[in-house]
């Protein structure tokens, strides 16, 4: 993972979002430019194809021996190896558009294949990593990534981070091992989260419209033609 993400690093470096931003002076939309977006696109699809074989490989290979599965295990057969990974897909694209946490979709998603709670609230995390990774350079790229606003922001998620991560350690040793406080907590966070997001998102729509503030869609590339990108204020 680490390395796709230095990977489509480098290929977003390569293409840029204009002219004076590319390292190979490839102007936005131009056949290069869609050549570079092609590749870092097929660089994913080929590396989820390879981990999906090598998973189908070693679930068939436990089959044979007689691996003793648990009730917890996920078994990695071909409709799982395909659904999940388009699940996937799209939890990555609202992280990436919306600036949402993916977790809020892989976190239900992992306990619906039967993951432990505790299981799935860290392999989500852990995939996070990678996609606010891969979406924090693109919005660096683009110029729409405020220093100061991104320094305080990640200072305080870590803290909150650890200070959540503790106190549920905490919680867990008191009160036992128990799974169903985790999956509270995780109904609790994602539901919490998805209220703010829609109050904050009809906020900011209404304070735009009043503004005069176009709501539709426009080319990735007009920001070149007014002559660069900037983060909004």
């Amino acid at each position: 993972l680490l390395v796709l993400l230095v990977a489509c690093f480098a290929l977003s470096l390569l293409r840029g979002t204009s002219r004076s931003h590319s390292l190979l002076d490839v102007s936005c939309g131009s056949p290069a430019y869609l050549a570079l977006w092609a590749a870092q696109l097929l660089l994913l699809v080929a590396a989820s194809l390879a981990i999906r074989a090598a998973l189908m490989r070693r679930h068939a290979r436990r089959r044979e021996i007689g691996y003793p599965f648990l009730p917890d295990d996920v078994e990695w057969t071909v409709s799982n190896t395909t659904l999940y990974p388009l699940l996937c897909v799209g939890a990555g694209l609202c992280a990436g558009m919306f600036g949402i946490g993916g977790g809020i979709v892989k976190g239900p998603l992992m306990l619906e294949m039967g993951m432990l709670p505790a299981v799935s609230s860290a392999t989500a995390s852990f995939m996070i990593l990678f996609t606010s990774a891969t979406a924090a350079l693109n919005f660096a790229l683009f110029g729409a990534l405020d220093p100061q606003y991104a320094g305080v922001l990640f200072c305080a998620g870590l803290a909150g981070t650890c200070a959540g991560q503790l106190g549920l350690d905490w919680l867990l040793r008191r009160l036992g091992a128990s799974q169903s406080l985790i999956v509270l907590l995780i109904a609790v966070v994602i539901g919490l989260s998805a209220a703010m997001m829609g109050v904050v998102g009809t906020i900011a729509v209404v304070e735009e419209v009043r503004h005069g503030v176009p709501q539709g869609f426009h080319s990735i590339c007009a920001t070149e033609a007014s002559g660069g990108d900037r983060y909004i204020e």
